[in-house]
C-alpha cells in the first residue's frame, strides 16, 4: 500500500481502496475489514512515521470510511505532491524507495528520475532563476558599458 501512496503522490494523485478485491469479471467484493478504528490508528501512525514515509500529504478528510454489511471499506484520497515536496519516498531511502505510477502499476523510480525532482522546473523557482540570470546579464552589460566609457 505504501508503494502505491508514494507512486500516486509522485505522479497524478489517486485513490486507494482498502477492504475490497476485484473479481475476474471486474466486479468487486469486500474482504472483511472489521475493526476499522484499529486499522485507521495504524494507518495514521504509519503515514506520520518519518522512518516509513517521508511526508504525510493527507488530511483527516482524505480518509473515508464506508460500511458494507458487517464489513468496512476505507478510501484514501492521495493528492499529488507539490514540486517542492517530491519525491515522496519510503523507509528513509530516497533513491531505492521512490515510486511512480504508470497505468495501474507502481514502479521504482530510477536514480535519474529522483534527481530530476530536484532540478529547477517551470514555476516560481524557474522564474527566480531566469530573473537572476536576467539581472546578472544586465549587470555585465552595465559593467561593460562603464568600462568602454571610461
Amino acid at each position: 500500500m505504501w508503494d502505491t501512496y508514494s507512486a500516486m503522490a509522485n505522479t497524478y494523485g489517486g485513490v486507494i481502496i482498502l477492504g475490497v478485491k476485484e473479481n475476474e469479471d471486474g466486479s468487486w467484493y469486500t474482504t472483511g475489514l472489521r475493526d476499522v478504528s484499529v486499522i485507521k490508528k495504524f494507518f495514521w501512525d504509519t503515514i506520520n512515521n518519518r522512518n516509513k514515509v517521508s511526508l504525510n500529504l493527507l488530511r483527516e478528510a482524505d480518509l473515508e470510511e464506508y460500511s458494507v454489511g458487517e464489513d468496512y471499506i476505507l478510501v484514501v484520497h492521495v493528492p499529488v505532491a507539490d514540486r517542492e515536496q517530491r519525491p515522496i519516498y519510503l523507509n528513509n531511502n530516497l533513491f531505492d524507495c521512490s515510486f511512480k505510477r504508470n497505468h495501474e502499476g507502481d514502479y521504482r523510480c530510477t536514480r535519474q528520475e529522483v534527481r530530476r525532482c530536484f532540478e529547477i522546473k517551470p514555476g516560481k523557482l524557474w522564474m527566480e532563476q531566469h530573473y537572476r540570470t536576467y539581472l546578472f546579464l544586465n549587470w555585465i552589460r552595465i559593467v561593460s558599458v562603464l568600462q568602454i566609457c571610461s
